[in-house]
């Protein structure tokens, strides 16, 4: 994807560090790699290195419109220019949100540290389900002080605005209590930005429509399915769907 007004940030797991990857796009102004984070599923190195990007977009000396959260199997759908012009001088910040639940609230109230037990090995899973049928049974409930929590997915599309209250946020005390209160939380990522922006003067600027098409079943191996020319009719039919 080539054009004067698209830049990505591309976080690579440090376990990965490839010196050529890094040297192929070093002298690309438009592509900047950061490796700052083991990624672990589940855990707050995610969310941080997510963080780490929009820091690193933020000092670049440009004005951006808006900040989109994307992943390595993300496909652009839409041509880059109608891409564009649904951006263009728009103050919506793009994301699935809903106020937590009693189904979703022992992701927050529990205390989880899948950065130190890694949930996906067997040992792991025993470990953090043993864990919490302790916490139950000894009634552990946490909840954060003034926040009201909120969920959605992470793969956002937010204002330059929003970014900056963000980057603000978490180097206050607050941001900075609620962030240690995520470390704790399974899949922390998952509350951070709907959660911030729910909480903050920016409320009023969600929209629920994330603008990707995500097909929530097993498909070609893998649930979230890996798409493939059958779906190309529900992504057509899915409005200004971009990824």
């Amino acid at each position: 994807m080539k054009d004067d007004e698209i830049f990505l940030f591309i976080h690579i797991d440090k376990r990965f560090y490839d010196e050529h990857f890094f040297d192929e796009y070093k002298n690309n102004k438009h592509v900047n790699i950061v490796s700052t984070r083991e990624i672990i599923w589940g855990s707050i190195h995610h969310l941080n290195a997510i963080l780490d990007l929009l820091k690193c977009a933020s000092s670049y000396n440009i004005d951006f419109e808006y900040f989109h959260v994307i992943t390595g199997q993300d496909y652009m759908y839409r041509n880059i220019n109608e891409f564009k012009r649904f951006f263009k001088d728009r103050n919506d910040n793009f994301m699935s949100c809903t106020i937590c639940d009693k189904s979703t609230e022992f992701r927050y109230k529990k205390f989880f540290r899948n950065d130190v037990i890694n949930y996906k090995n067997k040992l792991g899973n025993y470990i953090t389900k043993f864990s919490y049928i302790l916490q139950k049974v000894f009634f552990i409930n946490r909840k954060p002080k003034n926040i009201t929590m909120h969920k959605g997915l992470v793969y956002v599309s937010i204002t330059n605005d929003f970014v900056s209250y963000i980057l603000d946020y978490i180097n206050c005390d607050e941001g900075k209590y609620f962030l240690n209160y995520l470390k704790w939380c399974f899949i922390p990522e998952e509350f951070f930005f709907q959660t911030v922006l729910m909480n903050s003067k920016f409320k009023d600027t969600l929209n629920t429509d994330n603008k990707r098409y995500i097909l929530w079943e097993f498909k070609n191996g893998t649930q979230p399915a890996i798409l493939d020319i059958s779906d190309i009719g529900n992504v057509e039919n899915g409005g200004i769907s971009i990824l």
